[in-house]
């Protein structure tokens, strides 16, 4: 769900976030934990349709062809080798950047007291108060 409302950062926070209420009790956790079971309904529903048109089969066999293709091409260019060089080094600098700054231990603390903080306003939006002022009579 986070990966259609956000792309990959909106995927990482909407699992920080669940990943940080699932554990809650009270109504935030009971939501979170029913979006999981949804996308564990979702999953079931994508093998039943892969088992009745047999799109891994597919794509696997599309991805050969792709892949014995680019086989070839790389004997010729050593694309293989350059670009495989050049995503090991984008990767340590990228593991580096958010290990050094403590991303994700930052990105679901905060998630977490963000929806919170919503959790209890919307919570709180449908509830009747009461004040406790007494009157006093003369």
């Amino acid at each position: 769900l986070g990966f259609l409302l956000g792309g990959p950062i909106g995927s990482a926070l909407f699992g920080f976030g669940a990943a940080y209420v699932s554990k809650k009790d009270g109504a935030p956790g009971d939501a979170a934990r029913a979006l999981g079971d949804v996308g564990i309904t979702i999953k079931d529903k994508a093998i039943e349709v892969d088992e009745k048109h047999h799109i891994v089969e597919k794509t696997s066999k599309v991805a050969t062809g792709a892949w014995d293709g680019a086989k070839k091409y790389d004997e010729k260019h050593h694309i293989l080798d350059n670009t495989k060089e050049f995503a090991i080094h984008n990767w340590q600098s990228f593991v580096n950047f958010i290990n050094e700054r403590r991303i994700l231990q930052k990105g679901v603390d905060g998630f977490g007291r963000g929806y919170e903080f919503i959790a209890e306003k919307v919570g709180s939006c449908g509830k009747n108060t009461t004040s406790d002022e007494t009157t006093t009579t003369k």
